[in-house]
C-alpha cells in the first residue's frame, strides 16, 4: 500500500467523515469531532498530507492550526509516526495559542 491509501483506510476504520473528495480521487479530506468542540481534519493527496485542528472554545473564539509535509517525504512504513506527530504538532500550537504559553522569544 501506499502513503496515501494508509491514511485513508486509517480514516475510514477510525470512523472520520469524508467531508470532500475530488472527481478524480486525487484528493481526499476527512475530519473527527475529538469532542464537541475539537476537530481533526486529515487531507491527503498524491503529494501533500496536511493535518489540522480546530478548537471552538467557551468564548466561541475559534482556534485553528494546521501543517502540511509533502507525501514523498514520508516512508511507507512509517506513515503512522509521521501523522501521529503532525497531530501532535497541531494540538501543542492551538494550545499555545489558546493559553499564551507559546515560546516566544525576547525581541
Amino acid at each position: 500500500m501506499t502513503t496515501k491509501e494508509h491514511i485513508i483506510q486509517y480514516c475510514k476504520d477510525h470512523n472520520f467523515k469524508l467531508r470532500e473528495e475530488d472527481f478524480d480521487g486525487s484528493i481526499y479530506q476527512y475530519s473527527k469531532y475529538l469532542s464537541k468542540t475539537i476537530l481533526l481534519f486529515i487531507g491527503v493527496s498524491d503529494t501533500m498530507l496536511n493535518v489540522g485542528i480546530i478548537v471552538l472554545d467557551t468564548q466561541q473564539q475559534v482556534y485553528k492550526k494546521d501543517t502540511t509535509l509533502p507525501i514523498s517525504l514520508i516512508e511507507p512504513s512509517y506513515w503512522r509516526l509521521h501523522l501521529s506527530t503532525m497531530v501532535h504538532d497541531v494540538v501543542a500550537a492551538v494550545f499555545d495559542e489558546m493559553t499564551n504559553l507559546g515560546f516566544k522569544p525576547k525581541k
